[in-house]
């Protein structure tokens, strides 16, 4: 203690010295400031002399013109000196100051820039006024006895311009110019006429430059300069007497600061003594922070909770603590998990931590997680933290005391804190430890999952090719038969029952695996009534479903993505139903363009298709909004619902581009509206008016399977195009090498062991030319991975008329064949 009190008497015998120091510099200096009132006078002094010796310069007293030059070297000498006096003056003195010394050094400029002027000017007069005399005497001694008029002329003329140098104003100058005039039109010989044309060019000179001289002169003799001194003068003369005021508040502010600093110092050293004793508790409650996290940290984590209720107990203890809280609250405000010390102590509720909130105030200027709240009856210190985990969740660790006892100190929050993270680290690895379980239990579900589609797509793979050749000559014969009649319908319905089929066998293939950006344009409308079609079979008569489905729109994906969508949303708006109710099913477009509310401000303005599921259900509870698209979660029983149809829906979606908006009620239902963007309009043309035929293009086909390759040559015939089939890929090349130009579009065949080598090789002969790759449907996200063709030349094998007329008619308008076939 003895070296404290030595401390502060040093440092305060300091800040006098400072204070005695400071005091000194801001006084003002009395030599600098008589020096510059010395300036001043000088700057007045040459600014008189000047104006002096520039008038004796207009009446021809004074023809030196270095005394003019002395003034202003004397004038400019005085600015650069004041220049010093700115930095004295502060607050508005110092804006006075600034604009005074600029005031008078464009004064100084100025005037300079007028006796340059006057010099010059002045000086042509003179000149011009010796040759006019001169020219005077020759003229009028010379021809007074032999030319009467000249003389006359010349002599009238010297007294008018005499008259108007003495006298210069508009009646003078015209007598002058007259006389000169009059001078000019007398008959001379050549002898005098060279001498009279000096005479008149001189006068004339001397008409026009006297008023310059008396107007040069009149403008330096202003007082502008002068005031702008005086100016400057008052100026600094203010600013000085402010100096002189503030040098003396300051010196006694800097005295009065030194005795509070020294009386502040003798207080610092009562607090040393008392946070000495402070951190020796400090430190025991850190020993007791280090104790918890080494017994949470050595438990296994199905013991956690024990963990944390050992670390409450002997916080609170550590603090005298009564009791010791943590509580975890979700973002609705519901108490997922508490944990109490002692163990039969009421926990407290959601509403109760926000009336400590309310209560509570944060210390200022520390972190407002951490509240100390007043009273006997409530906690004494609340502290809030963020819990990392699936939704929003937050952790509140409440400590309490009896009335009378010692209250805790705002220094504890450094403790709690310390604790707060260390329960928060625990509950994290509780949290992940739960999440790592409970992905195992899904990732070993996803692996029999994956199995049974392996197994399912190698039995379908075989049903795939013989539905396709069923459809291939389907159509064909359809194409043929007659508009109406029995057997047409027995084909459309052999299609339709094929379409739906080979859907279902797309389904398998592609289960398990990731999807491909495989698109093409088809009526929504008419496949939500289809899907809505098959739902209404297996949904109860107790639910009732009211459509509202605008017709034509047209959407640019697959159809079966879009009929999963539809029904996945039905069938969780039926289980949310409970077996009875109302579902509202609505279709239309909308424009997205800031007239309507985009969903979660994530699409782009245009045109979309707005599908619209909504129930009467039972709604979605506000804890699991955030959830309702993770894949694999589901609040349906065991063995009720897998937890993938809203994931998938969301994915589906996700990848066209789209949006999903979701509101629900708890108690009166959901309301799931899907943005989905509309197809292009010159790709809806294609659609709905029939089959577009070609007009005889040569289309390069190239498949392995012959059988195949025949069916679909004849298919390519039947649409009006000339097909050329090739089964082996060189034979293709080296066909397509030979005459490129024959050639508007290839549809080539390609899997995932020979790749894209052919559409390359295509491409590299003729950069503008159109290929479709045709693959199977396991092969095309092969396809897809080579990334070397655009998505939307990619098609499914096996081929379908309809599929096949739109994409050709359509590649082949936005690039048309170099030259048709001959």
């Amino acid at each position: 203690m003895k070296s404290y009190g030595i401390a502060t008497i040093v440092l305060g015998s300091a800040l006098l010295f400072a204070a005695y120091t400071l005091t000194r510099d801001l006084m003002p200096d009395s030599g600098a400031h008589q020096r510059t009132l010395a300036v001043f006078l000088r700057s007045f002094l040459a600014d008189a002399r000047l104006r002096r010796e520039v008038l004796q310069a207009q009446v021809g007293v004074a023809v030196n013109y270095d005394v003019l030059n002395d003034q202003i070297a004397t004038l400019r000498d005085g600015a650069a000196e004041l220049r010093a006096v700115a930095p004295m003056a502060f607050g508005s003195h110092a804006g006075a100051i600034v604009g005074a010394l600029e005031q008078f050094a464009e004064n100084i400029a100025a005037k300079e820039d007028l006796v340059e002027q006057f010099k010059s000017t002045s000086a042509l007069v003179q000149n011009s006024n010796q040759i006019f005399s001169y020219v005077v005497g020759e003229l009028s001694g010379e021809s007074a006895s032999k030319d009467a008029p000249l003389a006359n002329g010349v002599l009238h003329s010297a007294i008018a311009l005499t008259t108007f140098a003495h006298r210069p104003d508009r009646e003078t100058e015209a007598k002058a110019r007259s006389a000169l005039d009059a001078l000019a039109s007398l008959p001379v010989d050549r002898q005098d006429g060279d001498r009279l044309k000096t005479l008149l060019r001189h006068g004339t000179l001397l008409i026009d430059l006297i008023p310059r001289i008396d107007d040069l002169t009149a403008r330096i003799e202003r007082t502008d300069l002068y005031d702008a001194i005086w100016l400057l003068r008052s100026s600094y003369l203010d600013a000085y007497a402010e100096r002189e005021r503030m040098a003396g508040h300051v010196q006694l502010l800097l005295f009065g600061s030194a005795l509070l600093l020294a009386l502040y110092n003798i207080r610092l050293l009562y607090q040393l003594a008392r946070s000495a004793t402070r951190l020796e508790q400090r430190l025991s409650l850190e020993q007791t922070a280090a104790t918890i996290s080494r017994h949470l940290l050595s438990l296994p984590w199905k013991r956690t909770a024990q963990g944390i209720g050992y670390g409450l107990e002997r916080l609170a203890r550590q603090i005298g603590g009564d009791t010791a809280q943590m509580l975890i609250v979700d973002a609705g405000g519901r108490v997922e998990a508490a944990y109490c010390w002692p163990a039969t102590v009421e926990p407290l509720t959601a509403g109760d931590i926000g009336h400590l909130l309310d209560r509570g105030s944060a210390p200022a200027g520390q972190d407002e997680s951490f509240s100390v709240v007043p009273g006997a009856d409530h906690p004494n210190a609340l502290l809030r933290f963020p819990l990392q985990g699936p939704g929003d969740l937050t952790g509140y660790l409440v400590i309490t005391r009896k009335a009378g006892r010692a209250r805790i100190e705002l220094d504890d929050r450094i403790l709690l804190n310390l604790v707060g993270d260390i329960f928060r680290s625990a509950l994290e690895r509780l949290h992940q430890e739960e999440e790592r379980q409970k992905l195992q239990v899904q990732l070993a579900r996803a692996q029999r999952l994956e199995a049974l589609g392996t197994l399912a797509s190698s039995v379908v793979h075989e049903f795939s090719n013989i539905l396709g050749a069923i459809r291939g000559h389907a159509e064909l014969a359809g194409d043929k038969l007659a508009e109406d009649g029995p057997p047409r319908d027995h084909i459309a319905q052999i299609l339709v029952g094929s379409a739906r089929a080979q859907a279902v066998i797309d389904k398998v293939l592609t289960f398990g695996r990731r999807r491909s950006d495989h698109r093409h344009p088809f009526d929504a409308s008419d496949a939500l009534a289809e899907a809505l079609t098959l739902l209404s079979a297996s949904v109860p008569d107790t639910i009732a479903f009211r459509r509202e489905i605008d017709a034509g729109i047209m959407l640019d994906g697959d159809v079966t993505e879009f009929q999963q969508i539809v029904l996945n949303l039905c069938t969780n708006a039926v289980h949310a139903m409970g077996g009875k109710g109302e579902i509202g099913i609505s279709l239309a477009t909308v424009d997205l363009d800031g007239g309507e509310a985009r969903p979660g401000a994530r699409l782009s303005p245009g045109r979309y298709a707005r599908l619209r599921v909504e129930d009467t259900g039972s709604g979605i509870p506000p804890g699991v909004m955030d959830r309702i698209f993770e894949p694999f979660f589901t609040t349906k029983g065991a063995g009720a619902g897998t937890g993938l149809g809203l994931s998938t829906v969301h994915d589906i979606v996700a990848a066209w581009t789209g949006g999903i908006d979701v509101s629900s009620t708890p108690g009166r239902g959901t309301r799931m509206q899907v943005y989905l963007p509309v197809a292009a309009e010159h790709e809806r043309g294609t659609l709905g008016s029939g089959l577009v035929r070609g007009s005889g293009e040569a289309v390069l086909l190239v498949e392995r399977d012959p059988d195949r390759l025949r069916r679909d040559e004849e298919m390519i015939a039947a649409l009006g195009y000339e097909p050329v089939g090739f089964s082996d890929g060189s034979r293709a090349l080296a066909a397509f090498r030979s005459r490129p130009e024959r050639f508007g579009i290839a549809i080539v065949e390609a899997d995932a062991g020979t790749g894209l080598d052919l559409p390359r090789a295509l491409a590299a002969i003729r950069a503008d030319f159109r290929v479709l790759v045709m693959a199977e449907t396991e092969a095309i996200h092969h396809v897809v991975e080579a990334q070397t063709c655009d998505v939307r030349d990619i098609i499914s094998a096996p081929l379908s008329v309809n599929q096949i007329a739109g994409l050709i008619a359509s590649r082949l308008s936005r690039h048309p064949a170099r030259s048709r076939p001959e």
